[in-house]
Order: C-alpha cells, then sequence, then structure tokens
C-alpha cells in the first residue's frame, strides 16, 4: 500500500514537471503572444491593430513599446480621417497581421485602405514593422542581412534576381518594368525567417498584381 502510495506520488510529480518543462519551453520559443487588436472605430472610420502580451517578463517593456507605437499609429489615423473636411465621401479601414514572431524579433504589415464612394475598387497601402526584441525597437532591413548575404542584397544584385522571377513567372511587373531604381523600403519577415519586400499597388505592376511581394530568400541574421 505504502510503496503504491510512493509510485503514484512520484508519478504525479513527473507528470508536473514535464508540463512545467513544456510550459518554459513554449516561453523561450515564443516570448510574445498575439492579444486583442486595438480597436478604434469611429463613423466611416475602423482600425483594428495587432497587439502583442509578453509571456516573459523580460519582453515586457517591449511589448508595451510596441504596443504604444501601434496604437499611436491608430490613433493618428483616426484623427486625421476625422479632420478631413470631404470624410464623409470615404471610408477609411485599417488593419494588420502578424507575419514572424521569434524570441529575437517580431515583424507584422499593416494594411490601409480607403474606399471613396461610387468607386470602382479602393485604394490601398502597406508598411512594414519589423522590431528587434526584448527591446522592441524597430529596425531595417538591413540590420537583419546576414554578412554573408550582403553581395546579395545591393541594388543590382537584387535587380538581377528580380529579372530571373519575372521570367519564371514568379515577379508579376508591367511589361516595361525597367528594374528598381532605388532599393526597398517596405518589407516584412516571412514565416521561415526571410525578408520579403513588398510594393505599393501601381508601383512596378498592375492593381490586379496586388502588393507584388519579392522573395529575396535571404534568411534574417538573428
Amino acid at each position: 500500500m505504502v510503496r503504491r502510495q510512493v509510485i503514484n506520488t512520484f508519478f504525479t510529480l513527473f507528470l508536473f514537471l514535464v508540463c512545467l518543462a513544456g510550459t518554459v519551453a513554449a516561453s523561450a520559443s515564443e516570448p510574445l503572444q498575439q492579444a486583442p487588436a486595438y480597436v478604434v472605430q469611429k463613423d466611416g472610420f475602423t482600425a483594428k491593430i495587432p497587439q502583442v502580451l509578453a509571456r516573459d517578463t523580460r519582453y515586457a517593456k517591449g511589448a508595451d513599446r510596441i504596443n504604444s507605437a501601434l496604437r499611436v499609429l491608430a490613433d493618428e489615423a483616426c484623427q486625421a480621417y476625422e479632420s478631413n473636411p470631404i470624410r464623409a465621401g470615404f471610408s477609411r479601414t485599417i488593419t494588420g497581421e502578424i507575419t514572424y514572431s521569434s524570441p529575437k524579433i517580431l515583424s507584422l504589415l499593416i494594411y490601409d485602405s480607403v474606399y471613396y464612394k461610387d468607386a470602382a475598387h479602393p485604394l490601398t497601402g502597406v508598411a512594414g514593422y519589423t522590431f528587434r526584441l526584448p527591446a522592441g525597437k524597430r529596425v531595417d532591413w538591413q540590420q537583419l542581412v546576414r554578412e554573408e548575404d550582403r553581395q546579395f542584397m545591393t541594388l543590382p544584385a537584387l535587380n538581377r534576381q528580380m529579372r530571373l522571377q519575372i521570367m519564371t513567372g514568379r515577379f508579376q511587373t508591367y511589361a516595361d518594368f525597367q528594374g528598381l531604381t532605388e532599393l526597398p523600403a517596405v518589407f516584412y519577415v516571412d514565416e521561415q525567417g526571410k525578408i520579403v519586400f513588398l510594393f505599393q499597388q501601381y508601383a512596378v505592376g498592375p492593381y490586379a498584381a496586388g502588393f507584388c511581394p519579392f522573395h529575396t530568400g535571404r534568411q534574417i541574421r538573428y
């Protein structure tokens, strides 16, 4: 009887330790989790902006910094809409999605859509926001490039890669597109941890082509 109780006690302790280890591992691999979106809704304006919650106390200040920056974005957009004298003639919607999350990097996209009454389609825009963790400071794509990949991320190298993707149908542009004249600005990190550039509609291709993602295939350094 006593032996059975001892065995049961050890078994219960073992299960507890397994669960604890799993929780710690999950926290280490995903220190930030998605929280309820920050929502602003007034008349014809709607914003639903991603927010994050720190699962690790070391990431708490960084999460607050990220959330604050994204909330300011939504609030300022709402103020701009309300101050527009012709706002009754159009609506504006801002949404977002997290594209990559790791212990060192959080990347997301913010979509902005303006629809004018009786227009054929909305006017849309996209912006990328990538943050270094745990501090929660925004970084540009140059800061994420590995040293061995820098030679492939110059303007001539990107144009060569883009021409190859155009020839194979992986990148859609206007028929008379001659290549980039400056380095891309809008980017995000995809689920595989690779840098992807985005171009606004009409910038390099027709509206139907969307935001024209250009996959560099280059892994981020973190």
